[in-house]
């Protein structure tokens, strides 16, 4: 584990700094569908990922999850070290959405490197204000958009993440990245293939041409 080529302001450290950071950070391999950091776990520390995803969500009270962002190799995530930023608390969850290892930097030991160094806490400022405007993106979305224009919009994405005009899914975990119920998910989709936008299989929805369409006259609206 090289914890140097992880951080952006590793450079700006003094040798004293460097060795404090390398000496506090431990690794950790999480498997596939195994929780990271839950609401009740305090501050577990500053966490990198090393290789794999991972999946920040909240969970409602009648349990209805809605995912916020995902982790991928190389990103951060400042929520599960909330104590570094004094009182503030936050309720996220991380969960594991492949076989994925990390690196998890102290709280303590990060809250001290960002009082003695300017180019970490603009970092760690610049990264809070990059997670916060992705929050206020997804409310825009929940709040104001239509449905159909979200989930088409999410299955465009998915599928030009993985490279491929497919997506390998179930409804129940796409509508839990949404906030919304496998119900409303599945009889959007049957909609959508009627309308020959998608193909549906067992576990897989394929893109078709007409999506991008679609997509690109729903976006321009």
């Amino acid at each position: 584990m090289d914890v140097a080529e992880y951080i952006p302001f590793w450079d700006s450290l003094t040798k004293e700094q460097q060795e404090t950071l390398k000496n506090a950070a431990s690794s950790a391999v999480i498997t596939k569908g195994n929780q990271v950091f839950g609401e009740t776990d305090g501050c577990l520390g500053f966490v990198i990922v090393e290789s794999g995803c991972l999946r920040a969500f909240i969970t409602s009270e009648q349990m209805r999850e809605i995912t916020l962002f995902r982790l991928r190799s190389s990103e951060f995530c400042l929520f599960s070290a909330g104590c570094i930023f004094g009182t503030q608390s936050f309720t996220i969850q991380l969960q594991a959405l492949t076989d994925s290892r990390i690196i998890v930097i102290p709280a303590g030991v990060m809250k001290l490197i960002t009082e003695q160094c300017i180019q970490a806490a603009t970092f760690m400022n610049s990264l809070m204000a990059e997670r916060f405007n992705n929050v206020m993106w997804l409310l825009d979305q929940v709040l104001f958009q239509r449905f159909d224009v979200r989930l088409l919009d999410y299955l465009k994405k998915e599928c030009e993440l993985q490279g491929t005009g497919e997506l390998h899914s179930t409804h129940e975990t796409i509508a839990r990245d949404l906030g919304s119920a496998r119900e409303v998910v599945s009889r959007m989709l049957g909609h959508f293939e009627e309308e020959g936008l998608v193909q549906l299989g067992r576990g897989i929805i394929r893109l078709q041409p007409a999506a991008a369409v679609q997509h690109s006259s729903s976006s321009s609206r």
